[in-house]
């Protein structure tokens, strides 16, 4: 039997972008009505949703590189290769 990763629930993507958007659309706001502009709240929902969109990339990368070897791996720097001592 081969193992393979539990599939990626949908949801969780959504809901981190929806939160990013949420968040700091509504930092935007407090800033909009703080300041007396009117810009930031759509500075804050781009924002959000670039950084939710990075969250999701984030965490399946982590998944994809977890699954692949059984855990997380990183590759040794140079300076660190055995045999260099």
């Amino acid at each position: 039997m081969s193992e393979t990763a539990p599939p990626v629930d949908p949801w969780v993507s959504f809901s981190r972008i929806v939160a990013g958007v949420v968040l700091y659309g509504a930092i935007g706001f407090g800033l909009d009505r703080w300041w007396g502009t009117t810009f930031m709240v759509g500075i804050g929902v781009v924002l959000g949703a670039g950084l939710g969109i990075w969250t999701v990339w984030a965490s399946l990368r982590h998944d994809d590189m977890t699954s692949a070897v059984g855990g997380l791996t990183r590759p040794r720097p140079r300076h660190e290769t055995k045999g260099d001592e």
